[in-house]
């Protein structure tokens, strides 16, 4: 008699559904631990985001930034460490869209005054800082302290760490001195 055949199926990875018209902070992340890369986004389903961000498009200039926008889709691997909603407005996606571009489009691709004495080096994670204090000012976040937000989302983040050679589902999480 043969013994049963044994199927070793991991379940399917899904990710938590998004608030619709929620602004995001999302880190992916990278290949060395305790460094993402920062974004911000806006939920248009449960499962696609609009993703804004500072990005280096050419790896032989590394000096160089360029502001990126796209459409992302959760629901396919990728490298989403952590989703922390950072804003919720009342109006449709659509709408939140244009008005978001509009405030972080003209961000320049360099360290703001205020941060000059605290960053050695323009990063996305410097533009992501400037870009919510841009969506504070304009009324579509309210967040009083951008080093407390950079706080609590690294520490989000770092609850999720990828396993090597392992799937994981980022987390969402919403923000405490941020909405």
């Amino acid at each position: 008699m043969s013994s049963p055949e044994i199927k070793s199926e991991s379940p399917a990875l899904t990710p938590p559904p998004l608030e619709i018209g929620a602004i995001y902070a999302i880190l992916f992340n990278r290949l060395y631990e305790g460094n993402w890369h920062w974004s911000i986004c806006v939920a248009t389903t449960h499962t696609k985001v609009t993703c804004i961000n500072a990005i280096q498009p050419n790896t032989m200039d590394l000096s160089q930034w360029v502001l990126e926008i796209k459409e992302l889709d959760l629901s396919m691997p990728q490298l989403v460490c952590v989703a922390v909603r950072i804003g919720i407005q009342d109006s449709d996606s659509e709408d939140l869209m244009p008005t978001v571009e509009e405030v972080l489009r003209p961000i320049p691709m360099s360290i703001p005054s205020i941060d000059k004495d605290i960053e050695p080096k323009f990063t996305c994670r410097v533009w992501w800082r400037e870009a919510v204090r841009k969506l504070s000012s304009f009324g579509l976040i309210e967040c009083g302290d951008v080093d407390l937000l950079e706080k609590e989302c690294k520490a989000f983040a770092g609850q999720n760490l990828p396993e090597r050679g392992k799937d994981k589902c980022f987390l969402i999480h919403t923000a405490s001195v941020s909405h």
